[in-house]
């Protein structure tokens, strides 16, 4: 799973549309978003009702909590308003292989992992106990 920046707006963006009362989002037609919105429900976090329409999953408001609990920790860069993602770099990313990785050495090694692994997860509001 990634998440970038352009992916946490497009969340986000369902989101307030949702808490609007609209039940889906439609999409703009340009091929940018056509792909971020596919790779969103490629990875479960929205799921499309009508042609080029979307809905949040339970996942995706998942994703939203997370990283609105790392905001309230300040681990995400200063937002003026909860959920705006804006002021995070264009390239920005969350969740990528590389993380994946570093959770799943993590748990191997019963939370244990070495200084580099620590400060990767820690970033992200995910550092296990006890370094190695």
């Amino acid at each position: 799973m990634l998440l970038t920046t352009d992916h946490l707006l497009a969340l986000d963006t369902l989101a307030v549309s949702e808490a609007a009362g609209h039940a889906l989002y439609t999409i703009a037609e340009d091929a940018h978003t056509q792909t971020l919105f596919r790779v969103l429900e490629l990875q479960g976090l929205v799921i499309p009702e009508a042609v080029q329409s979307y809905r949040l999953t339970y996942l995706g408001y998942e994703a939203l909590r997370l990283l609105g609990s790392m905001q309230a920790a300040g681990l995400l860069p200063g937002m003026s308003t909860p959920g705006d993602y804006k002021q995070l770099k264009a390239g920005w990313r969350f969740l990528s292989s590389e993380i994946l990785a570093a959770l799943e050495a993590a748990a191997r090694n019963g939370g244990r992992v070495g200084p580099l692994t620590e400060e990767l997860l820690s970033a992200r509001g995910s550092a296990p106990l006890g370094g190695s």
